[in-house]
């Protein structure tokens, strides 16, 4: 039985423990932001590029992670991901074919939301230099996560826990705490 090893304060308990277990059975753990998605209708596939910016397991450190998804997939959800978005993988192995998949569908997509205030515009619409903020910072979008919890432990979320998107850094610091993690080597080419 998998157990949470001291999850962060925000991350509801169901939810870390999930991810937990998730990251347990992913290969390919990242985060990263889609950069070209190509779609090959013909061949039976889509490839989608991403621009690595965290690597926890079986990926380059930097530089850019390609996942191959059987095109039947696109065909009920033509949008699946987009070009600039951002999302925190964990996926399967590839198979024979070179294709591969989020865990769980898309729960194991999951989308990263950037957090803070914009800079306020003058009149033209620009903003001026003194009204820069830092860079948001990112947060991670659990509510499919909080949902398959849910499922699993038949219990719900209070309204508190389902409106909490932890940070990035909280959920990759969990997910690397996961003490079962598969044997894994990265030598494919199309890294």
């Amino acid at each position: 039985m998998l157990t949470v090893a001291s999850a962060s304060a925000q991350i509801p308990t169901a939810a870390a423990a999930e991810l937990q277990l998730m990251a347990s059975q992913a290969y390919v753990i990242f985060s990263g932001q889609v950069t070209s998605v190509t779609r090959e209708d013909a061949e039976g596939f889509v490839d989608i590029r991403f621009r690595i910016d965290n690597c926890v397991r079986a990926c380059p450190k930097s530089g850019f992670y390609v996942l191959r998804e059987w095109a039947g997939l696109w065909t009920g959800d033509p949008d699946r991901y987009r070009v600039g978005q951002r999302r925190l993988m964990l996926l399967t192995a590839r198979g024979p074919s070179g294709m591969s998949s989020p865990l769980g569908g898309v729960d194991g997509a999951i989308p990263l939301l950037a957090t803070g205030a914009a800079p306020i515009a003058n009149a033209a619409g620009v903003a001026p230099p003194d009204t820069a903020v830092a860079p948001a910072a990112l947060a991670a979008d659990l509510r499919w996560i909080q949902a398959r919890a849910s499922r699993t432990t038949g219990s719900r979320p209070t309204a508190r826990e389902a409106a909490t998107q932890p940070t990035l850094a909280d959920v990759l610091s969990l997910i690397q705490r996961t003490s079962a993690q598969p044997e894994i080597t990265v030598g494919d080419a199309r890294y």
